[in-house]
């Protein structure tokens, strides 16, 4: 990780792309984060790694470990906490209540965005899954429109549904990451950032934004 800032996503609209093309995009403002702690190889962490703060909240909201963590520090709590593993390169460039924002994105770019997904609750094969259902409503199909169908062996061996099939069950909230995100726009003086398409996450979500570990030139 080069850079890295945590950010809520406001929401999705358009704009006018250089060629005159219309182009989804996500709006993500971007920090600011504060620098709460580096931790180092050399030191008792045994990594390197720096951890950020994102939005301003009340002590009392808080439990007593993350309290005395700000309180070490000298800043003011947080309701976000997160920890990203750096090189002793870049681990250099942070510096504890060091503020970061959106100055290093710029157009061009492209980022790895990370969010919870939109939970959906516990739904069917159809939802989740995108199963077409029961080939026709007549001729002998019994109340089985929405379901799976057999998963498993008619045969003696094994006679079991083998583990990793497609069945109904928890649906999203889980943790995503989208790679080689455009930024079409930046608007640096709100920390507004543009990104072209969807990203994971609800409106108001909180996102990790990073530099993409690979770009579509390298992609494979």
């Amino acid at each position: 990780m080069s850079h890295a800032v945590l950010g809520k996503k406001l929401g999705m609209t358009q704009i006018w792309g250089p060629e005159g093309n219309r182009l989804p995009v996500t709006v993500v403002q971007c920090g600011p984060c504060t620098v709460v702690n580096k931790k180092s190889a050399e030191g008792s962490d045994g990594y390197n790694a720096v951890q950020l703060a994102y939005e301003e909240v009340a002590e009392r909201k808080l439990n007593k470990p993350q309290r005395g963590l700000f309180k070490k520090a000298g800043l003011a709590p947080h309701r976000y906490l997160r920890e990203f593993r750096v090189n002793a390169k870049d681990l250099e460039r942070y510096e504890e209540g060091q503020v970061l924002t959106s100055e290093h994105l710029q157009v061009g770019n492209f980022v790895d965005v990370t969010g919870t997904s939109k939970g959906r609750g516990f739904t069917g094969v159809m939802k989740r899954h995108g199963y077409h259902g029961a080939a026709t409503a007549t001729h002998g199909t019994h109340e089985a429109f929405r379901h799976a169908g057999t998963g498993g062996q008619g045969s003696a061996t094994p006679a079991r549904v083998p583990k990793g099939m497609k069945r109904p069950g928890q649906h999203g909230n889980t943790t995503e990451t989208t790679q080689n995100v455009l930024v079409v726009q930046v608007d640096h003086s709100n920390n507004l950032v543009f990104l072209q398409g969807a990203i994971p996450g609800p409106t108001g979500g909180v996102i990790t934004v990073k530099d993409a570990v690979k770009t579509p030139d390298t992609r494979r």
